[in-house]
């Protein structure tokens, strides 16, 4: 995933310094001292860098949709939100840009804002033609499958394999997109062709160890995850998805141990907190508790979220209706 981060920082760069309307060297000589410090995972470094030596007055769409995508570097899940304020100044200034709306897109979705996110990619894709993003309709089936649009996500994975970048992680996409209907023979099939392409990859792992949970394969899931933990004992996503496992199975002790041991590794992991925030609802029925949690997991989307007021148990209801993880539990444990 990294390396695809790179790579599309490679693009931008390039295409903002083309649109640069003053001081176009010095800006890209700016741009180019940022994207090493990127290169050092100092995400801060290269923001400030930009901050500091290109004043107000001469920030422009280059600017913006540099600094837009730097923000998201330091943590997709986390400054996605923080992100899309740049990305919208850069929207307002180019809109017909292939890249801001894909880049707007790729917010929206790790906000799981995935009906959001495809509006922007359909978007994007009017703007493909002279463009060759090796990850574009792999972005846009992860949308579908967000929405749980299972033809129109297998139509664009179908697409992502005449590029030119062909990776293990297409191959797992296709697997989870094909098993839908719970056939695991499909996905285990998929999942030998991704790591024969990519043998190193850990996505393709977690992303194979999650579907065997959305299945119900717990057994051989749990395998997985506590062979990612041997390997290192900080994996907080291990525990997380662990714990969401546990619950699906009504072992709620062994849930709660699991995922405060990921909160203590990483609190700002969202999907930790959005599990205990459903513990506390559907187990111990603490909705203070839920509602802390559920707030603090929504507020780390986006620097202007609105916190929704949780008044009672179905104005919670209410807010994760369309949330699957949530509804999977709640067809196993119907709230009172």
């Amino acid at each position: 995933m990294r390396k695809r981060t790179i790579i599309l920082l490679l693009i931008f760069i390039c295409t903002a310094c083309k649109q640069q309307r003053m001081s176009g060297d010095d800006k890209k000589k700016i741009y180019n001292e940022a994207y090493d410090l990127i290169l050092n995972n100092d995400s801060k470094g290269a923001l400030s860098l930009m901050e500091i030596k290109i004043p107000k007055k001469d920030r422009d769409f280059g600017y913006y949709l540099i600094h837009g995508i730097y923000t998201r570097a330091m943590n997709s899940e986390i400054f996605s939100g923080w992100a899309l304020k740049d990305l919208q100044q850069a929207y307002k200034m180019e809109k017909n840009n292939f890249g801001i709306n894909y880049y707007m897109g790729l917010c929206y979705y790790s906000m799981e804002y995935y009906a959001d996110a495809l509006k922007w990619y359909k978007k994007a894709e009017k703007l493909y033609k002279n463009h060759n993003e090796p990850t574009f309709y792999y972005d846009f089936a992860n949308a579908y499958i967000g929405v749980g649009d299972f033809a129109n996500a297998l139509k664009y994975n179908e697409l992502s394999f005449k590029s030119e970048a062909l990776t293990g992680a297409m191959y797992i996409q296709k697997g989870i997109i094909l098993s839908c209907n719970k056939d695991k023979m499909v996905l285990d099939d998929n999942y030998k062709k991704a790591k024969k392409m990519d043998a190193n990859d850990l996505w393709i792992d977690h992303q194979y160890a999650w579907q065997l949970v959305m299945l119900g394969y717990y057994d051989e899931a749990e395998k997985m995850y506590n062979k990612f933990i041997v390997e290192d004992d900080k994996n907080n996503w291990a525990y997380t998805e662990l714990g969401y496992a546990a619950m699906l199975q009504g072992k709620w002790k062994d849930a709660f141990v699991l995922l405060k041991k990921a909160e203590m590794l990483n609190y700002g992991y969202k999907e930790c907190l959005r599990y205990l925030s459903f513990y506390y609802f559907f187990y111990e029925k603490n909705y203070s508790q839920a509602y802390d949690y559920g707030g603090t997991e929504r507020l780390m989307n986006s620097p202007e979220t609105i916190v929704y007021e949780w008044k009672n148990p179905e104005s919670y209801l209410r807010y994760y209706k369309n949330n699957k993880y949530f509804q999977k539990l709640l067809q196993l444990y119907p709230a009172n």
